[in-house]
């Protein structure tokens, strides 16, 4: 028996030592990948090699990093594949709530900085009013310059910073990214404050809703649902708004 069992000792032994690199490894790729990207700027071999991490590695981790990488090289790069990289990462890895979450607001940036691209606008002159890890990429001031409406990418729910008190507030309460994958985008304030237009993602029939909601915690309405293959934007109120919003229908508000 005993040099029965030291054959499967040594079988066995064998079959682990065959099976243990292959994570190491990856990770070893993975890292190899990164060099290529920061120190090297050879984003092209980057590319090909984060794919390699995604398709052989085992840890979803480790993957989805390695994806929203492949999204980011084709960031610097400019290519447009940047988008589809970036929506892979939500379509695979839901599982991984940062990188998602990371991906989300990488894909945010790239349909605002698209739909300027196409209205022609220019950058207006900035100031930096808020900052720290909570401050949103995609906020609208209110008119009378207090408060910022955003995204609070913990969740997807649109909010409302106090620029005085420093403190955020939100206004949606979908739910966290496990129960639901919707979330806010861009939002615009009603000329008397007092209400908030803003595009809705819901990833169902219509991709993008426009709504409107007011501060005072009433429920949100939807003005308008775009089809698959429209995207709704959100340009501004017309003067008139308040006034056509208490004596006509909420559509009818919105121009």
């Amino acid at each position: 028996m005993k040099p029965a069992l030291a054959i499967l000792a040594a079988v066995l032994a064998a079959v682990f030592g065959m099976m243990q690199p292959a994570l190491p490894n990856q990770q070893m790729a993975f890292e190899k990948a990164l060099a290529l990207e920061d120190v090297h700027a050879k984003l092209p071999e980057a590319i090909a090699l984060y794919q390699k991490v995604v398709n052989e590695s085992g840890d979803k981790t480790l993957a989805a990093q390695a994806q929203l990488r492949i999204g980011m090289c084709h960031l610097k790069l400019g290519h447009k594949e940047a988008q589809t990289a970036f929506q892979k990462v939500i379509d695979n890895y839901s599982g991984q709530a940062e990188t998602v979450r990371l991906a989300r607001e990488q894909l945010s940036l790239l349909r605002r900085a698209r739909a300027l691209v196409e209205r022609k606008d220019q950058e207006p002159a900035t100031r930096l009013v808020w900052s720290g890890p909570e401050a949103g990429s995609v906020a609208a001031p209110s008119p009378d310059g207090k408060h910022l409406s955003f995204v609070d990418w913990s969740t997807g729910d649109l909010a409302v910073h106090d620029l005085e008190t420093g403190r955020n507030r939100r206004l949606t309460n979908k739910g966290s990214w496990e129960q639901s994958s919707e979330n806010a985008l861009d939002s615009t304030w009603s000329p008397d404050g007092k209400q908030i237009a803003f595009q809705w993602e819901n990833h169902a029939g219509h991709p993008v809703e426009l709504r409107i909601m007011g501060l005072d915690g009433s429920p949100p309405r939807t003005l308008y649902s775009a089809g698959q293959d429209e995207y709704a934007h959100l340009c501004g109120w017309s003067p008139m708004a308040s006034r056509f919003w208490r004596s006509s229908s909420p559509e009818d508000s919105f121009r």
